[in-house]
């Protein structure tokens, strides 16, 4: 695929996030990164405040809060500084009690931005600041638009967003946010439907939905690996949300039809040993690996080594992993969970069944048989021509000069 044309028109963006990677094992925050990354390849001069949350408060313990008032008000001044090419500062954000979160956190966050604004972008004037959550960058991010006299685009794509609303400071600041966006730009339409959901969204309020990207350049097609033993791979957080000990239930189902079937588990979370213990029963032993978290080469050379990806979360606003999946020419199998099946659905590229281990037992035989059907050149076109990283870049660089015109009209 030939890469689009720059845009040179100086265009200046400001991302705020609270997510972003800090190593390349980490995993947070990577679209972030990349979507920089790719507007700057674009001719965008982007660059990135994120917010570093200080040492936690207890309330309980008023040795502890007087620490962490000090800590944070005694926080030398941030300095811009390359994180893989892209201009970043870190903010310091007070991370408080749970009962408090919702309130202090993202006014803490003002206050660094109060204290440290005109330091910071003495030599860089944003046309464009773009939030990318509403909670905690929302407000924030508000805030900052407003004293620049510029519009904020509003990101979205926390998932659940039910766990940005979990306290009435948070409901209220996020509602605060989205209606106060000049455009919000949620990453799904399963996201844009569970926001009305949760929050009013003003009737004036622009909305277009924007998926996140994948880099073709690293995400590339192979020749599908052979079909016996069958292997499919789990890449994510071993947490409640993605049901790692479902899928592992399911796959010891589907085992009793075809011994054949192999699972490789990528990732680590709370729910690790409880994983490690349930793979370790006999009748799992060899058949389910699970192995640690990598950076993307890691990422791109499992899915090219395995037939399938399979996805088993129960809410998903988008699935990253999953584009990357169909970029390397593997089709998906995946729990109707939200966004996965928008993607897989939109370009055939898989199988979506009900979140229950019986389903998804009944989908991993489906894609075992019929995985050797698919074309992974064909995969990886339809994915790239909707998904690549250059595409979403120009889209949002448009979004960028559409929206700077709509304003100043």
């Amino acid at each position: 695929m030939t890469a689009p044309e720059p845009i040179n028109d100086g265009l200046r963006v400001l991302f705020v996030s609270h997510w972003f990677p800090r190593n390349e094992m980490d995993w947070g925050g990577i679209f972030v990164l990349e979507q920089a990354q790719s507007l700057r390849a674009a001719g965008v001069d982007v660059r990135v405040l994120v917010a570093e949350p200080k040492p936690a408060i207890a309330w309980r313990k008023p040795g502890s809060i007087a620490r962490g008032f000090r800590d944070f008000f005694r926080t030398k001044q941030p300095q811009w500084q390359m994180q893989r090419g892209v201009p970043v500062a870190y903010v310091p954000m007070l991370t408080p009690h749970p009962w408090a979160w919702g309130a202090l956190a993202p006014r803490s966050y003002i206050a660094s931005l109060v204290r440290w604004r005109k330091a910071l972008l003495a030599d860089f004037k944003p046309q464009i600041v773009h939030a990318h959550t509403a909670f905690l960058d929302g407000y924030p991010a508000a805030w900052l638009a407003r004293r620049l006299r510029v519009p904020m685009i509003l990101g979205e794509a926390t998932g659940p967003f039910s766990a940005i609303m979990t306290t009435p400071a948070q409901r209220r600041l996020t509602a605060l946010a989205v209606n106060g966006a000049d455009l919000l730009i949620p990453i799904s339409d399963f996201q844009r439907r569970t926001m009305a959901s949760a929050i009013t969204l003003s009737p004036d309020l622009p909305i277009r939905i924007l998926n996140y990207g994948f880099d073709p350049r690293i995400f590339h097609p192979s020749p599908l690996p052979p079909a016996s033993p069958f292997r499919f791979v789990w890449i994510g957080q071993l947490n409640d949300n993605k049901q790692p000990l479902m899928l592992v239930e399911a796959f010891s189902l589907a085992l009793k039809t075809r011994d054949d079937l192999r699972l490789t588990l990528i990732g680590h979370g709370p729910l690790e040993a409880d994983v490690r213990q349930r793979i370790a029963a006999p009748e799992l032993s060899g058949r389910i690996v699970l192995k640690p978290p990598t950076g993307r080469d890691g990422i791109a050379a499992a899915l090219r080594e395995h037939g399938a990806l399979v996805a088993s979360a129960r809410t998903e606003t988008f699935g990253v992993v999953i584009i990357e999946a169909l970029g390397s020419g593997r089709p998906v199998l995946t729990t109707r969970s939200g966004g996965p099946e928008e993607i897989v659905e939109s370009i055939h590229g898989g199988i979506v069944v009900d979140n229950t281990p019986d389903a998804l037992a009944s989908g991993l035989l489906r894609m075992a048989d019929e995985a050797p059907r698919y074309d992974p050149v064909g995969l990886a076109e339809q994915a790239a021509s909707l998904h690549s990283l250059d595409i979403v870049a120009q889209t949002l660089a448009a979004i960028y000069v559409a929206t700077r015109k709509r304003n100043t009209a």
